[in-house]
């Protein structure tokens, strides 16, 4: 309990100091302490009435009282959970744009082990798939005066994983 209130008291004292003043009277530092201690009776945690006063110091212009936390408080709290769910957002953008390098990475590999087997096939049979790629091509619709040699890759190298016929 003790330690408690050496807390708060250290709490209110750094408000004020923070706000710029050198002597706080005791009886600021008892509002000071009872407003606090109202927070933490309301549920809040001692970490979010500690943020809010950071929050009120460096957010609320010509701020004077601690007295204000009680109204500024949910604001300080939504900023804090705003600030969170923006790096949330930032790590996982950072996390996809990983995996989606090693999912490229990794069909790169494959379409280059693709053109490699592709090549090392006989000449007839390079040009019985590329002729299938080409008609599975038109049969999407595609006219052949249109197909880029990179789509009638991707349509071969389908043929050669056995995915088209």
């Amino acid at each position: 309990m003790e330690k408690d209130l050496f807390q708060l008291e250290s709490l209110v004292r750094t408000f004020y100091e923070s706000i710029g003043q050198a002597k706080i009277a005791e009886e600021l530092v008892q509002q000071g302490m009872a407003v606090l201690q109202d927070l933490i009776d309301q549920r809040y945690s001692r970490e979010e009435v500690e943020y809010a006063l950071g929050w009120a110091v460096d957010n609320v212009k010509g701020v004077h009282s601690i007295r204000i936390l009680p109204k500024v408080i949910g604001q300080a709290l939504g900023d804090q959970e705003s600030k969170e769910l923006i790096e949330k957002r930032r790590e996982l953008e950072g996390k996809e744009k990983v995996e989606e390098r090693k999912r490229l990475e990794v069909d790169e590999k494959r379409q280059s082990a693709l053109d490699r087997k592709f090549r090392k096939l006989p000449k007839k049979e390079r040009e019985e798939i590329e002729e299938a790629a080409r008609n599975n091509l038109v049969k999407q619709g595609i006219k052949r005066e249109f197909m880029l040699d990179t789509l009638v890759r991707m349509e071969r190298n389908k043929i050669l994983e056995g995915k088209v016929k």
